[in-house]
């Protein structure tokens, strides 16, 4: 808990991250850093907005609590699920989200107003 001096070494054995975000705005940094390090992300949609993973493609996404639950028993049995998950979500993120294409974004909006 709280601040930790090196975040992989703390997070080496980690394969999924469960992120239940219920209220709040801004960007899900937690998400983003998942999927970019290949973990599987487990997020409700308010936790996927913004970001676009596609469920059962990219992330696992949902909003009721059981559902999510049920969702993390079956997904920790299934490594090769684990695996492609984790794979598309980097692939996803690093596509989405590098500099160029924010900047590409970035200068759409502002440039074209």
């Amino acid at each position: 808990h709280g601040f930790v001096e090196d975040l992989e070494r703390e997070m080496a054995g980690v394969r999924i991250g469960v992120s239940p975000v219920i209220s709040g705005g801004g960007t899900r940094i937690k998400n983003l850093y998942l999927g970019a390090t290949g973990r599987v992300v487990v997020t409700t949609p308010l936790g996927n907005e913004g970001i676009g993973f596609q469920d059962g493609q990219e992330a696992i996404i949902r909003s009721d609590g059981r559902q999510m639950a049920l969702e993390l028993n079956a997904l920790a049995l299934d490594t090769a699920r684990i695996r492609r998950l984790g794979r598309n979500a980097a692939k996803k993120i690093t596509n989405d989200f590098n500099p160029d294409r924010i900047w590409q974004c970035y200068s759409n909006d502002v440039f074209n107003r």
